[in-house]
């Protein structure tokens, strides 16, 4: 069961490569994206905010990130969450729950595979995002993506649901 089945769709970004508009000082989110994996595939599936604040779903060296919070550097500390799962080929729902008063969740088809705990003033500046590429700045990440790299080859769309949450993110895991 999808996690964010209970959630109503407020965004969805389609458009690969262009500007989209920014999440400002957004402090809950949620997320879900279908994504064409393959264990050699690098880039940014989609991004807004910066390096001050930000939030990042990118995969680099086999691993799928997601990272949000303070924009400024990777891993987790106590003003940003970092989620992993390890990308098996073919084709994934993932999807994604953040609140910067709690943490983050990471599932893969309906299943949560990585949890952070965290608290942040936001989950992003004001930057405008996108979708499979960067736009504007980029939160610091494993892969050193910026707006200049290429975006992940694997996504098409991201349905967003601003200031809803599933619940995972504050959930231990079983």
């Amino acid at each position: 069961t999808a996690a964010h089945a209970a959630l109503t769709a407020t965004t969805t970004w389609d458009v690969i490569g262009q500007a989209m508009p920014g999440f400002n000082n957004i402090d809950q989110l949620s997320f879900s994206t279908e994504v064409d994996f393959s264990t050699d595939a690098e880039g940014i599936i989609f991004e807004f905010g910066g390096s001050g604040r930000g939030t990042i779903l990118y995969q680099h060296d086999g691993v799928l990130y997601l990272q949000a919070g303070r924009g400024n550097g990777t891993g987790e500390s106590h003003d940003r969450g970092e989620a992993s799962w390890q990308v098996v080929n073919g084709t994934a729902t993932i999807e994604g729950s953040m609140d910067a008063d709690g943490g983050l969740a990471l599932m893969v088809n309906g299943e949560v595979v990585s949890q952070s705990s965290f608290q942040a003033a936001s989950l992003s500046g004001g930057n405008v995002g996108g979708v499979g590429q960067g736009q504007s700045s980029v939160a610091a990440n494993r892969g050193g993506f910026d707006r200049n790299s290429a975006g992940h080859p694997g996504v098409t769309e991201v349905t967003f649901y601003e200031n809803q949450t599933t619940g995972h993110e504050t959930q231990p895991l079983n």
